[in-house]
């Protein structure tokens, strides 16, 4: 029963951020912004990078490892 209300008390602890360990970190504020921001500008990157092998790659061919 001891073990079961540790747990308990553990979980709690995390999800209300109560005595936080020293390895959380608490966002501040206009980190959201930063984060969209961010993963904007990646998705953008990835986006870019896969249509530049689309448009290098011809439709309808067998892949060529001597030509790649």
């Amino acid at each position: 029963m001891g073990k079961h209300l540790k747990n308990l008390l553990d979980g709690a602890r995390q999800v209300l951020v109560m005595w936080p360990a020293s390895d959380y970190v608490r966002p501040s504020r206009g980190d959201f912004g930063k984060d969209s921001d961010n993963l904007r500008a990646d998705v953008q990157r990835i986006a870019r990078g896969l249509r530049e092998n689309v448009k290098k790659k011809k439709h309808g061919k067998a892949y060529d490892r001597e030509r790649a």
